[in-house]
């Protein structure tokens, strides 16, 4: 029988093991309670704690159960992906394209502006940091 690569001890820890670029769906609750529908392009990963290697493709999997998105479920998300990969940290990055519909001051005309956002969190162990971006132009 072959030996289990995977999950034999390295002498040392990479900092990080996960996806790039993936792109998803997704429904961001908005500050008023709405929903507005994106699609989103995510990084994520984990520490790999001594392990050669994890089961990517549990990340996106993972990603996928959660079709609703507000900065306070980042946790939540992070906990989850450090519970299925055993992982003591991990990290989640997302951008998208928030749309703003606003009045013109002088001709009230409506009008559509796309503000570039990212939501970035990061969890080791029990400690927890988020960031939240908007690039204004």
């Amino acid at each position: 029988m072959l030996p289990d690569i995977q999950n034999q001890k390295m002498n040392r820890n990479l900092d990080f093991a996960g996806i790039s670029r993936f792109l998803f769906p997704l429904r961001l609750v908005t500050k008023d309670g709405s929903v507005q529908e994106v699609v989103a392009e995510a990084v994520a990963g984990v520490s790999l704690s001594g392990v050669r290697a994890i089961n990517m493709s549990r990340i996106p999997q993972l990603l996928g159960e959660y079709h609703l998105l507000a900065p306070e479920y980042i946790p939540t998300i992070l906990g989850e992906l450090q519970s299925r990969l055993e992982a003591e940290s991990a990290y989640l990055g997302v951008k998208f394209l928030y749309r703003l519909v606003q009045q013109a001051p002088v001709s009230k005309h409506a009008g559509t502006t796309f503000f570039p956002c990212m939501l970035i969190g990061v969890k080791e162990g029990t400690s927890f940091e988020r960031w939240v971006g908007v690039k204004v132009q």
